[in-house]
């Protein structure tokens, strides 16, 4: 049960890291493509690439911190168990995070590109 519970949640941070950085990288294109034709546009556009980048740097971390915890749950003193629960809450609520972050950019590039036409 504990090795599903990991398979999941590694896939979950993956995902993150898929529609985060994906997002990021198409915007990135879609700006460098703008500022041929459109150069004042750009910082409307630029304002989107925040919440994808942010979400980046949530999941990133969230791997980090998903090692940690798990290495603090091995340990057998009550202390270090209990920072690693503690890690793990901080880690769901990093990853809910960048997926919240993932929908504030989708709004945040849907409004821009409504303003753009």
């Amino acid at each position: 049960m504990f090795r599903s519970v990991i398979t999941v949640g590694q896939g979950a941070i993956k995902s993150s890291f898929v529609l985060n950085g994906g997002a990021a990288i198409a915007l990135l294109a879609f700006i460098g493509h703008l500022a041929q034709f459109k150069p004042e546009k750009v910082a409307e556009f630029g304002a989107c690439q925040l919440p994808f980048a942010y979400g980046v740097l949530a999941i990133a971390v969230t791997s980090g911190l998903t090692y940690l915890s798990q290495w603090l749950y091995a340990s057998p003193r009550g202390l270090a168990k209990r920072a690693g629960f503690i890690l793990n809450l901080l880690c769901i609520a990093l990853g809910l995070g960048s997926y919240g972050l993932f929908v504030w950019g989708l709004f945040a590039t849907y409004r821009a590109f409504v303003a753009y036409a």
